[in-house]
């Protein structure tokens, strides 16, 4: 998990402890929006770039390091504010 995206590791508790008090559909709803907003991050293209087209293994992650990520940067990807391609 050391090397994972540190955004993509607080988005991910974030969603786990959100998605416990929530329906099925509620929780492929909640799914959805968030693999839209990552497709419109860097992290999952700086992931793709290191381990598939360069093969270095060696991403940038954009903070570098957990206690840089904010709790308004986790909160974007759940309330609509970050990036993302297609919404209801």
């Amino acid at each position: 998990m050391g090397r994972a995206s540190p955004t993509s590791l607080k988005v991910a508790l974030a969603q786990l402890r959100r998605g416990a008090a929530m329906t099925f559909d509620e929780a492929m709803q909640m799914e959805f929006q968030l693999s839209q907003v990552f497709l419109g991050k860097d992290d999952l293209y700086e992931g793709i770039r290191a381990a598939v087209v360069d093969k270095d293994r060696s991403p940038s992650w954009r903070p570098d390091r957990l206690h840089l990520v904010t709790d308004e940067q986790v909160e974007s990807y759940f309330d609509g504010s970050g990036s993302r391609l297609i919404f209801d």
